[in-house]
């Protein structure tokens, strides 16, 4: 990401790893090529949300996402460990565009909203046995080369998911709207 103070151009994904990164880089595939969003992974979900308030706290008019794998279906522990701190620590920054999505359990179940991608996945584990997240993500960056990955099936399946969507969408037409003022 840029430290210079040029319009906003781009919206950064903030995931924790190289999978969620191979996940995100396919479901956003059509943003990264217009030059709409990044993606950035940081390793540990705390690295992730790290460098969430670092960018808030440097540029806090600059739209930021951060994107988290909760590990976890359980709504209690997903509030408690994950949403709520969280919210807690973006919110006390003085950055007023941000997002927290929440994979629950994790990005690989985003992956396999779209029908294609999962009948791949499950035919690939029945035919070599139960495989990694990473191995996953490499399966799933194959098939997005092929085909794109249906977010509208995406948008159907998840609420986590189809918020982040909707924060993109709107905040790429907002950042036209201003670019068309000037």
């Amino acid at each position: 990401m840029s430290d210079n103070d040029s319009p906003i151009t781009v919206i950064p994904l903030i995931v924790e790893n190289l999978p969620d990164e191979r996940f995100v880089e396919g479901i956003f595939k059509p943003e990264i090529e217009a030059g709409l969003v990044s993606v950035h992974a940081r390793y540990t979900a705390s690295g992730a949300v790290s460098l969430a308030q670092s960018s808030l706290l440097e540029h806090p008019d600059r739209p930021i996402a951060v994107i988290l794998n909760t590990g976890t279906d359980d709504p209690n522990e997903i509030e408690q460990e994950y949403r709520g701190p969280v919210q807690r620590i973006l919110s006390r920054t003085a950055g007023r565009s941000w997002h927290a999505a929440f994979a629950i359990p994790g990005l690989d179940v985003w992956a396999a909203a779209d029908p294609r991608i999962r009948e791949a996945l499950e035919r690939d584990e029945a035919e070599h046995g139960k495989s990694t997240c990473a191995e996953r993500s490499r399966r799933f960056e194959e098939l997005v080369k092929e085909q794109p990955f249906d977010r509208e099936a995406l948008c159907r399946a998840n609420d986590e998911a189809r918020g982040l969507i909707e924060f993109i969408e709107r905040t790429c037409a907002q950042m036209h709207s201003a670019a068309a003022a000037t």
